[in-house]
């Protein structure tokens, strides 16, 4: 025992692994299935929905739970043609909501065109009035606080520098003869809430497009903002 050749013992060893590996085949994953799914055959396959697949799976209930998933599954036994478990909503859909936070998920339907611009104006009305409208009068007073202090946060960091803390024109750039002046609110004509939203979204004359910075929800309250604060 003591002078077994060295080639000898990792001879054994690597039949021994051979075995076991030929063995996998065989006795299938039941058995050994916490340390080999399988080497082919209906062990592999069970937790495929891509037909015969060959290979080895070391501690398959690591990658494949037990329990269903939601958009991917890999046990042939599921509810839909798809192999899935779960189906995503149909394209186009968004979340229906009594308030006016989803308006995040609804497509702009206005162009930037001069035509859209007037339409917008004259069409376009703000979704937070009949939000608050909705709502019982006792907690209406609290709601329209917390859209009025959203809606000041967004014009303090996005519109006071142009256009001022009294809303007159007179930001900070403005004051330092760096940019014109974008006028007083209140001598603004016909000055509605599609009109801001469609000028905040695309931007208008030397004001840019804001709708990277701003949601359409936070559009939306500084409008509502604006409206309570500058043109009362």
């Amino acid at each position: 025992m003591k002078n077994i050749p060295t080639r000898l013992i990792v001879t054994s060893v690597a039949v021994l692994l051979l075995m076991g590996l030929v063995l996998s085949a065989y006795v299938g994953p039941k058995l050994i299935s916490g340390v080999v799914v399988g080497y082919g055959g209906e062990g592999a396959n069970r937790y495929s929905t891509d037909g015969f697949n060959t290979g080895l799976e070391y501690a398959p209930n690591m990658f494949h739970p037990e329990s269903y998933e939601a958009y991917t599954q890999w046990k042939p036994a599921t509810p839909f043609r798809d192999g899935k478990n779960m189906q995503a909503p149909p394209a186009g859909t968004v979340p229906r909501d009594n308030g006016y936070i989803h308006e995040d998920f609804q497509p702009y339907h206005y162009p930037n065109t001069q035509e859209a611009y007037d339409l917008a104006t004259e069409n376009l009305k703000s979704p937070v009035v009949e939000a608050l409208a909705a709502i019982d009068s006792l907690k209406r007073k609290d709601a329209a606080k917390g859209i009025l202090a959203k809606g000041k946060k967004v014009y303090t960091i996005h519109c006071q520098i142009c256009h001022g803390e009294q809303g007159d024109g007179q930001g900070t750039i403005v004051k330092n003869n760096v940019y014109p002046t974008p006028g007083d609110y209140k001598t603004k004509e016909n000055l509605t809430d599609g009109k801001m939203f469609h000028s905040i979204t695309y931007g208008r004359n030397l004001m840019g497009s804001h709708a990277s910075q701003v949601t359409p929800e936070e559009r939306w309250a500084v409008i509502y903002y604006i409206r309570n604060s500058f043109l009362k």
